[in-house]
């Protein structure tokens, strides 16, 4: 599965027709740093979710000055940061309004405030002056309630080291960084996180390090449709999906001379082919100890796969009994059955919540005698959710669970959120929404 590709919109790297277009796509403002900027402090070690690079966005947990907790996505291919809506009661007088560009969703009408502080940790980070808001209910992954997206203006100050196996990120001083043993080195472009490498066959290929694209990456559509020739892949992900959004996952590809295999890569949008957009994403990185000194322009990869992590979905699927991919006919009293067997997994606690609260007409636009059903999504944490359950050092856990009524085509979906382990479930958001996912409703919360 791949995550949406946002705001492609590093004007040095476009042809000047479109640069007038494109820097309407990034609000964020922010200082390259140079050697005589001050150093930012440095966040203590910080873990992300089981999920990442394993089919999953990267998240992050920050806080606001007031201490409220956020969920937010790393992504190196957004320029700026952005910060869903609901919080712009929070962020004072609203400054401007402008488009966005996401590649796979096409524009979409932002609006611009002052930068509030953002805290990893007890760190502040640094980050532009500016920051955008927008509906992020639309551009996240089923289950996760994303509430930012954590861009190029902040990651710009720091030098990172991911490690997947850990799901650890170590921020480390990039004047003292000792690169011997961190892997090959590949120059980063000035500008934008982009490198050259040798990618599918063509040498020096201009490749954007996105990860914020959950997959293996994207290819140009000629060099996509060229490698669909070559290769036989092993299957096409997302059935129904537009053809631009389609997964596929091609045997083996060469990255800067070396071969990968089971590569699930998707064809960029017409404009990005057009552009000549390469990306490598998260679960590609994944393969990798990742060390990225953004201050001194260097991105050095370690391998440690050749092919990518274990998800956890197919030995969670074949404790369920799925057959070739598809799921037993009692699947539901399969779930219910893992889940008294551990029922410390919060996606099944909290639909659990949520039909209580249906049963005691508490729930935002159902009455009590309407029919559905609660649908839960499968992805790579709910997996390891479910089989290894939840930690103390989880808390705060936050949910979106989707409900159907018989009979409608809309979904009401809902996010809750539990202090600790000892804490009772909270309604937070609740919204109805059209199948494309438009929010056609919010429900006030009482």
């Amino acid at each position: 599965m791949h995550n949406v590709k946002r705001r492609a919109s590093w004007a040095g790297l476009f042809s000047p027709a479109l640069l007038s277009l494109l820097f309407l796509c990034s609000c964020a403002t922010t200082a390259p740093q140079t050697d005589s900027s001050p150093a930012p402090a440095l966040p203590a070690d910080t873990t992300f979710n089981k999920g990442a690079g394993r089919g999953n966005p990267l998240y992050v947990t920050l806080r606001l000055e007031s201490g409220e907790r956020l969920l937010f996505d790393l992504d190196t291919g957004s320029p700026g940061t952005i910060l869903d809506k609901s919080l712009e009661p929070k962020l004072g007088k609203r400054l401007s309004s402008t488009f966005g560009l996401y590649g796979y969703y096409g524009l979409s009408w932002e609006h611009v405030y002052q930068a509030p502080a953002l805290y990893l940790g007890a760190t502040k980070l640094v980050t532009g002056d500016r920051i955008g808001t927008d509906d992020l209910r639309t551009k996240s992954e089923a289950g996760h309630p994303l509430m930012g997206i954590l861009g190029m203006d902040c990651l710009n100050h720091y030098c990172l080291q991911f490690d997947f196996e850990a799901r650890t990120i170590h921020f480390l001083d990039p004047d003292q960084l000792i690169t011997q043993g961190l892997g090959k080195a590949f120059p980063l472009a000035p500008d934008a996180p982009w490198i050259h490498a040798d990618f599918f066959g063509t040498k020096g290929a201009s490749i954007c390090i996105d990860t914020g694209d959950s997959s293996d990456g994207a290819l140009t559509s000629g060099l996509f449709n060229q490698e669909l020739q070559k290769q036989k892949p092993l299957l096409h992900a997302q059935p129904g999906a537009a053809e631009d959004q389609s997964l596929v996952c091609f045997p083996e590809g060469e990255f800067g001379e070396e071969t990968y295999t089971n590569l699930s890569l998707h064809k960029s949008p017409l404009l990005l082919s057009l552009l000549g957009l390469r990306t490598i994403g998260l679960q590609f990185l994944a393969r990798h100890l990742v060390t990225v000194n953004f201050p001194k322009r260097m991105l050095y990869l370690q391998r440690r796969s050749v092919g990518p992590l274990p998800d956890g979905m197919d030995a969670l699927k074949e404790s369920l009994g799925f057959v070739n991919g598809k799921p037993p006919n009692d699947l539901e009293a399969r779930l219910a059955a893992l889940f008294k067997q551990n029922p410390k997994g919060a996606v099944l606690d909290a639909a659990e919540f949520l039909k209580n609260l249906k049963k005691n007409g508490g729930l935002p636009g159902w009455r009590k005698d309407e029919v559905g059903e609660v649908k839960l999504g499968f992805d790579p944490d709910w997996a390891f959710e479910l089989q290894q359950g939840t930690k103390p050092e989880d808390y705060p856990l936050a949910r979106t669970v989707a409900v159907f009524k018989k009979g409608d085509p809309a979904g009401y979906s809902y996010t809750v959120i539990k202090a600790s382990p000892d804490s009772p479930w909270q309604l937070q958001r609740a919204w109805k929404a059209a199948p494309n996912g438009h929010v056609l409703k919010d429900y006030p919360i009482h």
